[in-house]
């Protein structure tokens, strides 16, 4: 069982399809990590193996004050508690890794290597070939997970991309592989479908794709893209049945479309259905309101899996 927490949106990167674009940073950080903290602390986690923090981002001068510095690393400490007595095995924690100043970042693997904690805390980042990085950011980006690899060998790194068309056209083209992406960065890759947010600054998957071209994919290459991955042993059976599987999802998450009130998602897998948090949320395919899912599963059974 999986349980998610958003602690806010505030991030300096400004990805150009960022869900959380057009949502003002308006969320009350001490009050935030106080609500959760009480959450922690009830008989409620114990329900729960897994623990997730999702945010903007917290390493780059987003605790401005000691004391939301010390109350972040209160929620740590619960964390590593609840590690150490075996109520949880596992931690989740996004991160940008774009970052000028390593302090911070160093600050936070040190303190999770200091308590013997670190191999057990899933670092998630992010990584995408359009809309994420400019030069800088992607320089950024390697530099900061090549040196916490070199100073953290035991660090756990998840990266998540974006199943954009270009995305897509790279590993048909072969431009982008996967396997030699995994290997150089010691990660493990998982992937989500593109969608237009919670930000509603675009009211149509088309009005987004005019802005940010080869975003949304087609369903054409998509099931091209099922077909090259395994057929190439990119994918393994198992690897398809968990491609895109919503049952793989935080099981209860507390979130905010506003950055200012908590959301409670009771079973957010079985709830989504395939879809988004709310009804007019669209994503998936340019031209189809299938959900790529769908796709996946026909072609697990065509290939008799």
């Amino acid at each position: 069982m999986f349980l998610q927490f958003e602690l806010w949106k505030e991030c300096p990167n400004n990805c150009s399809f960022c869900y959380n674009k057009g949502i003002p940073f308006k969320r009350d950080k001490i009050k935030s990590m106080q609500f959760i903290k009480e959450k922690l602390l009830n008989e409620e986690t114990n329900f729960y193996d897994k623990i997730g923090f999702i945010m903007g981002e917290a390493f780059s001068g987003q605790l401005r004050t000691l004391e939301e510095h010390d109350l972040f690393y209160e929620l740590i400490n619960i964390l590593i508690d609840k590690l150490n007595q075996n109520k949880i095995n596992q931690v989740y924690i996004t991160a940008s890794l774009i970052y000028k100043e390593l302090n911070n970042w160093f600050e936070f693997c040190n303190y999770l290597n200091k308590n013997n904690v670190l191999d057990r805390f899933l670092i998630c980042t992010s990584y995408d070939i359009v809309g994420r990085f400019d030069g800088l950011k992607l320089s950024l980006w390697k530099n900061t997970i090549t040196k916490t690899k070199e100073s953290f060998p035991n660090i756990n790194f998840h990266v998540e991309m974006i199943l954009t068309e270009m995305f897509l056209q790279a590993v048909l083209n072969r431009e982008f592989n996967i396997k030699a992406f995994e290997n150089k960065y010691a990660c493990r890759i998982d992937y989500i479908v593109p969608f237009l947010g919670y930000g509603k600054i675009y009211k149509t998957k088309q009005e987004m794709q005019n802005k940010i071209p080869n975003f949304f994919p087609k369903r054409e290459t998509f099931y091209k893209f099922l077909q090259y991955v395994y057929s190439n042993n990119i994918f393994t059976l198992d690897d398809l049945h968990s491609f895109l599987n919503i049952n793989l999802h935080s099981d209860k998450t507390y979130f905010s479309l506003d950055d200012k009130a908590f959301i409670e998602k009771e079973n957010r897998h079985v709830n989504e259905n395939k879809k988004y948090y709310t009804e007019d949320i669209k994503g998936g395919y340019i031209d189809s309101d299938i959900h790529p899912r769908e796709d996946v599963e026909t072609f697990i059974n065509l290939i008799g899996g």
